[in-house]
């Protein structure tokens, strides 16, 4: 009998613990933005966003370059993210914050960017005949 009620308590304070680590409500804002291509003006479907200050704060634009991230207010009420995508130079954003709990970031125009990898050369030799007749000859002829 004793069991269950401590085990109840110690549910109950480490689910206690888990709330209070969160931030509260109001200090959470909603960030919206779309990631586009700056030479096409095509949406960047797949951009990574992230939380300079906290990577682990992150989430991808969808099909059309649009994002929604929550993310803790910063305490200097300056916004820093990171959004970068294969192929892309990666972007900084930084600016200051209103009080409103969502806030749009706009468009993030991301800039090309090319990568000049070493020449690769591909050599060929050609079949050992002899290992091919070989073959040829080990299989039987068909009636």
């Amino acid at each position: 009998m004793h069991s269950f009620p401590t085990a109840l308590l110690a549910v109950s304070v480490l689910s206690l613990g888990a709330c209070s680590r969160q931030a509260p409500a109001s200090s959470m804002i909603t960030l919206r933005g779309t990631v586009l291509d700056s030479a096409t003006s095509h949406p960047l479907a797949g951009a990574l966003i992230q939380l300079r200050s906290d990577r682990s704060v992150s989430t991808t634009a969808d099909p059309s370059g649009a994002f929604l991230l929550r993310v803790p207010r910063p305490l200097d009420g300056r916004l820093q993210l990171q959004v970068r995508f294969i192929g892309f130079t990666p972007a900084l954003l930084e600016r200051p914050l209103t009080q409103d709990s969502t806030q749009s970031v706009g468009q993030i125009r991301l800039v090309p960017s090319t990568v000049q990898l070493e020449d690769l050369v591909v050599t060929g030799h050609p079949p050992d005949t002899a290992a091919l007749r070989r073959r040829k000859a080990a299989k039987p002829s068909k009636p």
